[in-house]
């Protein structure tokens, strides 16, 4: 089951609920029809990485999304999405059975969704690190949160994050403008 752990900015762990938890129900869309629907409570709900999943299939061509007046569609979504899982199956931690925990140093970009939507789709635990730290505090959340790997931007394997990398042992999958890798020397 996919669930999002993170540190928060004052360093103390923080946990969201999935969305399909007895906690925070799943809400249903109207299936047809205007109004408000009525979930059928004999059907269980989907899970997150089912509906993530369901994305990673729409039509390429379509449009996904719009970032600084610039047009991506699906299919260049789900390409990063399949190269941030195969960084991972590449480093070891394989999706089966939801997955190893991996760390993620997101930023505001196309990738870093596409990322995401990736590892949800295996069912990951997703551990999120505040990518606006200064490099010493990002390694610091990086080693703490204790994942296999750690998702981020090119520009955050700094010399701190990449010498902490190195002395845990924990893989960097690299995200650039619109691809995902593993990092060549881990």
């Amino acid at each position: 089951m996919s669930r999002f752990e993170g540190i928060g900015a004052a360093g103390s762990a923080v946990h969201f609920a999935p969305a399909n938890s007895p906690q925070r129900p799943l809400p249903r869309l109207p299936q047809g029809g205007t109004g408000a629907s009525v979930p059928n409570m004999s059907e269980p709900a989907p899970t997150l990485a089912q509906l993530v999943s369901e994305t990673l299939v729409l039509p390429p061509e379509k449009e996904a999304i719009e970032y600084l007046g610039q047009h991506y569609n699906w299919g260049e979504v789900q390409r990063v999405a399949a190269e941030t899982r195969a960084a991972l199956a590449a480093a070891g931690i394989g999706a089966e059975n939801g997955g190893g925990a991996v760390s993620f140093v997101p930023r505001n970009r196309p990738s870093a969704l596409a990322a995401l939507a990736g590892m949800l789709a295996d069912g990951r635990t997703v551990r999120m690190v505040y990518a606006f730290q200064s490099p010493t505090a990002i390694a610091a959340a990086i080693v703490k949160l204790d994942s296999p790997a750690v998702v981020l931007a090119e520009e955050d394997l700094t010399p701190e994050v990449q010498a902490a990398l190195k002395e845990h042992e924990i893989a960097p999958i690299l995200l650039t403008e619109m691809s995902a890798h593993l990092h060549p020397d881990f």
